[in-house]
């Protein structure tokens, strides 16, 4: 499974975007999302400790749908906004060759 394009972008400051979020989240600061672009040098972030590489090593499908989706949910706002928008969730299975696919 190879990455995707926005886990290219990503991973470069995926540190330091988690560390900025277990900041800001013990702080108790709701209004993250500056901070977390900021972090991330992008007008997008994902707080999700997975990358779709990580996914590929999972044993089960039940494990394998569970990561993806915190993946998923880790994205910003506005990734989100797309992912809903073109119906994202509802075309994937659970099933890893689909989750294969969508990474290539």
């Amino acid at each position: 499974m190879r990455s995707s394009w926005l886990d290219a972008v990503l991973e470069p400051t995926k540190q330091a975007v988690l560390e900025i979020k277990e900041m800001l989240d013990k702080s108790g600061i709701t209004e993250q999302r500056a901070a977390l672009c900021h972090a991330a040098g992008q007008a997008f972030y994902n707080t999700s400790r997975f990358t779709l590489r990580d996914l590929k090593s999972r044993g089960s499908q039940q494990q394998l749908r569970q990561d993806f989706d915190a993946y998923l949910d880790g994205f910003s706002p506005n990734v989100q906004d797309i992912l809903e928008n073109f119906k994202f969730r509802n075309q994937n299975s659970p099933r890893s060759q689909n989750l294969t696919l969508w990474a290539r």
